[in-house]
């Protein structure tokens, strides 16, 4: 009988062991768990259909889903969408750009040769040394100069709406290195002023996160994430303006902190 009691507290008091989730997904889900975007729990469950956080992303789309969010009239298109032509050899566009604890700066882009296939421009900061990037119509975060997001995304083909999904971060940490992963969406259609006078824009959001790719001890501290926002101005070719913020950790390795607000710019 004693036994028996025993056995019985045994099977009553056993507890399963959960899988614990990996840094990867932790470093995912809280960087999406505020969003209200199901395309973001979306691209979680795509990556992690079992993951720990997976039944509360289900509940957070279908609640999203169920009590859609009307969108405020700054989010409303155009009437008529106005015809997008490539930019042309020679465009160029000044940017300030503005940076916590520093002076202002100045950024520059031109573009060096242009096709139907490839946009190849150079930039530079402060008028120093300049670099050079080929434009291919890639979604896709690039650092140029600083950290951005497709500078000419409303120039190739059409212009996105919605959720634009997981999109692909090319700077150069990314990789061997570090772990980064990014999903981007069209937040609205949006007037917005810089010192370049007031445009139509759209604005996209990208989430972007990163981690080491091999764990250690300084692992939880070197991970980290940042929403980076950019408006995009057809009647200028590129974007206007830029803003990344951090969102966690504490050693960026990535720009995280930084604004790009366009002063001139000159299309042929």
């Amino acid at each position: 009988m004693r036994y028996l009691v025993f056995l019985f507290l045994v099977l009553t008091t056993t507890v399963v062991a959960q899988p614990q989730p990996s840094q990867g997904e932790i470093v995912f889900w809280e960087s999406i768990r505020n969003s209200s975007d199901p395309a973001d729990f979306r691209a979680y469950l795509e990556q992690y259909p079992q993951g720990t956080y997976a039944p509360l992303a289900r509940n957070r789309i279908n609640a999203l889903q169920a009590k859609p969010e009307t969108p405020p009239a700054a989010a409303a298109a155009p009437a008529a969408k106005p015809e997008v032509r490539l930019p042309s050899q020679g465009d160029t566009w000044t940017y300030r750009l503005s940076e916590p604890g520093a002076a202002q700066r100045t950024y520059s882009a031109k573009v060096s040769s242009v096709s139907p296939a490839a946009i190849v421009e150079q930039y530079a900061v402060d008028g120093g040394p300049s670099a050079e990037w080929t434009h291919k119509g890639e979604r896709e975060v690039v650092m140029l100069g600083k950290s951005v997001f497709a500078p000419y995304l409303v120039v190739f083909g059409e212009m996105p709406t919605g959720a634009i999904g997981r999109v692909r971060s090319a700077e150069p940490v990314c990789g061997a290195t570090y772990v980064c992963e990014a999903v981007a969406r069209v937040v609205a259609w949006e007037r917005v002023t810089v010192p370049a006078g007031t445009f139509d824009t759209v604005k996209v959001e990208v989430r972007q996160n990163w981690r080491p790719a091999l764990a250690g001890p300084q692992g939880t501290r070197e991970a980290g994430g940042r929403i980076l926002l950019g408006w995009y101005a057809p009647a200028v070719k590129r974007a206007v303006k830029f803003s990344s913020r951090p969102t966690f950790g504490t050693f960026p390795v990535i720009d995280s902190n930084f604004d790009l607000e366009l002063i001139s710019y000159q299309l042929k």
